[in-house]
């Protein structure tokens, strides 16, 4: 997927997410939720895509494994290895 296509997704996604809201001024702490949804998402695909290895699901997102088991125990993200 390029930035572009990346962008793109995004974008639709972001504005069909306040097209279901009816009321915008009550959403709070939009960019944390974005965030940290974006950041499970990634981090799952990846470490679904590896076989659930975190040395090179840590090198594919350009981060250590300490940061990614870091993020897996913060983000509740739990695997049978």
């Amino acid at each position: 997927m390029t930035t572009r296509s990346a962008d793109r997704v995004l974008s639709s996604t972001i504005i069909e997410y306040f097209n279901v809201r009816k009321n915008v001024d009550k959403i709070e702490k939009l960019y944390d939720t974005v965030i940290k949804d974006v950041e499970r998402t990634l981090i799952d695909k990846v470490m679904k895509i590896t076989n659930f290895n975190k040395s090179r699901s840590a090198r594919i997102l350009g981060i250590s494994r300490n940061t990614l088991n870091t993020k897996l125990r913060k983000l509740k993200l739990k695997y049978k290895f």
